[in-house]
């Protein structure tokens, strides 16, 4: 192998050497955070040493479950937390501080209705009062036990706390969906309401309408059989009664069926063919009489018929 083909040997080998140690660190054991305490310290920095362990314990890193090292060291924290001439007392307040405040840190991710910190943490704390239990750290042990039972306590108060939220969150969504459905709602009501006052509006008038070219076509035919007279002969005063009697019919009947659109176009009701029918036959029996009345004015028709 000459120098060459060598070092690059080298280089690789190098290579494979550095992804190996990179990995091994990624896969590396963090060490648990473990507040420095003595048996005789005051209850002020046992109180704070208590909430850095607590939010150690808490931790969601997949690398920081705990280790044999880790659960030897956070046992004699507790040791030396609980031992003394005077047991420390842990505070309620603390707990349900950092049980609370683990909430605002989980962005919304829940194990079993909390967030999986507070999960971890209460496991942890049972794990390290099995363990003071088996290495004879009774005193201290049912410390630990209370400290456990209080943050099970404050566990159970967090997810009703948080069932709670979601329920005032689905029901203000609840609310403001029905207020939006209201003033839907209320929006085609009033667009109905005014259609329905445009179409009364119309109905009216247009059987204002009919009424009025009725009676105008009344007094029409009767000033133009007044104006003609008794002299003016039969065929005259056939064909214009024909005549008013076909005018008036079209145009109330054109009203009629104005109305009858306006009315029932939406429920699509139809009446079938015999008004048709009926207003074709009428005005053909008109139409016939006004053309009789027409022929028999001139005289040879008259002499044709006998007349």
């Amino acid at each position: 192998m000459d120098n060459q083909a060598y070092e690059t040997a080298l280089e690789s080998f190098s290579g494979v050497l550095e992804t190996l140690s990179a990995g091994i660190k990624k896969l590396t054991k963090t060490p648990l955070d473990v507040p420095v305490i003595a048996k005789n310290d005051d209850d002020s920095r046992k109180r704070e040493a208590l909430r850095l362990m607590l939010k150690s314990l808490a931790s969601v890193d997949n690398k920081s479950a705990l280790s044999t090292d880790d659960i030897d060291r956070a046992s004699d924290f507790f040791a030396s937390l609980y031992g003394g001439r005077e047991p420390y007392r842990h505070r309620y307040a603390d707990v349900c501080d950092i049980i609370f405040s683990e909430m605002d840190q989980s962005n919304g991710e829940l194990d079993d209705g909390v967030p999986y910190s507070v999960n971890c943490l209460a496991e942890n704390i049972r794990i390290i009062h099995e363990h003071m239990v088996v290495n004879g750290q009774n005193a201290q042990a049912r410390s630990v036990l209370k400290l456990a039972d209080h943050i099970d306590l404050e566990k159970t108060r967090l997810g009703h706390y948080i069932n709670q939220q979601q329920a005032m969150r689905e029901f203000q969504e609840a609310v403001a969906e029905a207020k939006r459905e209201r003033i839907e709602v209320d929006r085609e009501f009033t667009e109905r309401l005014e259609k329905t006052r445009m179409e009364y509006i119309a109905v009216l008038g247009v059987f204002a309408a009919v009424v009025l070219a009725f009676n105008g076509g009344v007094g029409f035919s009767t000033s133009t059989l007044s104006a003609l007279g008794i002299d003016s002969g039969i065929r005259a005063l056939v064909f214009q009664t024909a005549l008013v009697g076909f005018v008036l019919i079209n145009t109330i009947c054109i009203l009629l069926v104005f109305i009858w659109k306006m009315s029932f176009s939406l429920r699509k009701i139809e009446l079938g063919r015999w008004p048709r029918n009926c207003l074709v036959a009428t005005e053909a029996i008109l139409i016939l009489i006004m053309l009789t009345a027409v022929a028999l004015s001139y005289p040879p028709i008259r002499q044709w018929v006998g007349l």
